[in-house]
């Protein structure tokens, strides 16, 4: 079971219109962490912000996906 209260931020750079490979990319690094207490994970994608929050993509991320 997550508290809402457990935050963990990763912080990476990105650059104005990157892909959602980013999203890949942070997984793929940071999958131990990630995957440590679920088989799965949630990926929100935002490509411009404006004033109003859009999430361009949400995305089931599996842990078979990065080899663990």
């Amino acid at each position: 079971m997550v508290r809402a209260n457990q935050v963990t931020i990763i912080s990476t750079e990105i650059a104005n219109n990157m892909p959602i490979e980013v999203i890949w990319q942070v997984i793929e690094q940071n999958k131990k962490l990630l995957f440590a207490n679920s088989d799965q994970l949630l990926g929100i994608y935002v490509s411009k912000y404006v004033r109003t929050a859009r999430a361009n993509s949400i995305t089931i991320f599996d842990k078979a996906d990065f080899n663990l």
